[in-house]
């Protein structure tokens, strides 16, 4: 999987994106995935600059309103974010269950912790029911 995604951590809603700062910047986009008036607000007033300090700002921003940025990288796809892990990893199942084949790796990444983990999407339920290794922050 090489496409990106953004995902509201509270509802689960889903879009597939071009490049997640520049999409998210869009007020028909971040509205498509329930983003308020007044955080597209925050989003609309940073510069976006290509891997620059203005596009890591914007996916702060978008990531502490409860966003979930997912990019792919192949076989492996990221999930970053600044909500409570668990409150990601719920979110997150039904687009895992929709896109993932059983040996997709899940990387998990609580930006706000600085905590993560690593799993293969096909482990993700007995890793879930055993209660994993997910912090709790």
């Amino acid at each position: 999987m090489n496409e990106g995604a953004w995902i509201n951590a509270h509802t689960g809603a889903w879009r597939w994106i071009t490049e997640h700062a520049s999409w998210i910047q869009n007020q028909e986009n971040a509205r498509s995935l329930g983003m308020t008036d007044e955080v597209h607000a925050l989003l609309a007033a940073i510069p976006w600059d290509f891997n620059g300090q203005g596009r890591e700002a914007i996916l702060r921003v978008a990531m502490n309103a409860g966003f979930i940025r997912m990019p792919g990288h192949g076989a492996s796809v990221t999930f970053e974010f600044t909500v409570p892990t668990r409150t990601a990893v719920n979110a997150a199942l039904p687009f895992m269950v929709e896109h993932f084949g059983p040996l997709t790796e899940c990387v998990f990444n609580n930006l706000r912790a600085g905590e993560g983990f690593c799993v293969a999407y096909q482990s993700l339920p007995e890793f879930l029911a055993r209660g994993g290794l997910i912090p709790t922050g």
